[in-house]
C-alpha cells in the first residue's frame, strides 16, 4: 500500500520511472522533472524515445544521473531493474506504417 502524507500525495519514492518523450515535453522531462526525480532518490530512470526509437537508461548516483545503457532499434537490451528480462528494442518501438504524432 502507498504511503501518504496527510493530504493524500503519495509520498513513496518509485525504483524505477519510465517516461516517454514527445517533442512537446521532452525538455521538461529532461530537465526540471529529471532534476526532480533525481533529488526525490528515484534509482532508476528511462528514457523511452519513440521519435529515435532509443531507449536510455539512467542510474542515480551522487553526481546525478548516469547512462548505464543505451539501445535502439536491432537491439536487445537487458537493463537495471528488470535485467532478468530481455528487451527487444524492434518490438518496442515497431509503430507499423503509423506515423509517429505529437498530440
Amino acid at each position: 500500500m502507498p504511503v501518504s502524507d496527510k493530504r493524500g500525495v503519495v509520498t513513496d519514492v518509485p525504483d524505477w520511472i519510465c517516461e516517454v518523450l514527445s517533442p512537446s515535453t521532452a525538455r521538461y522531462d529532461l530537465g526540471p522533472k529529471r532534476d526532480a526525480y533525481q533529488r526525490a532518490g528515484v534509482p532508476w530512470y528511462w528514457l523511452a524515445d519513440p521519435q529515435n526509437r532509443t531507449l536510455t537508461v539512467l542510474r542515480n548516483s551522487e553526481a546525478g544521473y548516469v547512462v548505464t545503457v543505451t539501445g535502439g532499434l536491432g537491439d536487445m537490451l537487458r537493463a537495471m531493474p528488470f535485467e532478468a528480462a530481455e528487451v527487444d528494442l524492434d518490438a518496442v518501438f515497431d509503430f507499423g506504417d503509423e506515423p509517429i504524432i505529437d498530440p
